[in-house]
C-alpha cells in the first residue's frame, strides 16, 4: 500500500510541473549520461596513453561543463529556457571536437540519442 501511495504522489509531483520543466529534466538526464559516458570513456583511455593529455583533459572539461551549468540553473529554475542553449551548444561543441580528434570511426553515433531526446521541446528550428 505505501508502494501506491509513494508512486501516486511521484506521478501527481510529475503532473503538477509545466512541459518545459518536464522537456528540461529529459534533457539534462540524458545529456548527463552521454556526456558522462564520453568523460569516463577518456578517464579510462587517458592513463592507457592512447590519447594525449592535453586533448583528453580538454575534452573531460568539455563534456562536464555543460552538465554542471545546466544542473545548476535547472535547481533554481526548473522552467528556464536557457537550459536547452546551454546543453546543445555545449554539448555541439563537445561534439565537433571529438569528431575532428578521434580516430574511432563510429563517433557519429554520439549524436543520435541526443537527436531523439531534442525533439521533447517540440520547436523545429532548435532541432534543425
Amino acid at each position: 500500500m505505501s508502494e501506491e501511495k509513494i508512486n501516486l504522489t511521484d506521478l501527481k509531483d510529475l503532473a503538477d510541473q509545466s512541459e518545459m520543466a518536464i522537456a528540461n529534466k529529459l534533457w539534462i538526464i540524458a545529456a548527463t549520461l552521454i556526456c558522462g559516458f564520453i568523460a569516463l570513456t577518456y578517464v579510462v583511455l587517458l592513463p592507457q596513453g592512447l590519447i594525449p593529455i592535453g586533448a583528453g583533459i580538454g575534452t573531460i572539461l568539455l563534456a562536464l561543463a555543460p552538465i554542471i551549468i545546466s544542473w545548476s540553473l535547472y535547481l533554481k529554475d526548473h522552467e528556464s529556457p536557457v537550459i536547452k542553449h546551454v546543453i546543445g551548444f555545449g554539448f555541439g561543441l563537445l561534439y565537433a571536437v571529438i569528431m575532428f580528434t578521434s580516430d574511432i570511426g563510429i563517433v557519429y553515433l554520439y549524436v543520435i540519442p541526443i537527436i531523439v531526446v531534442v525533439s521533447v521541446y517540440s520547436d523545429v528550428k532548435y532541432t534543425a
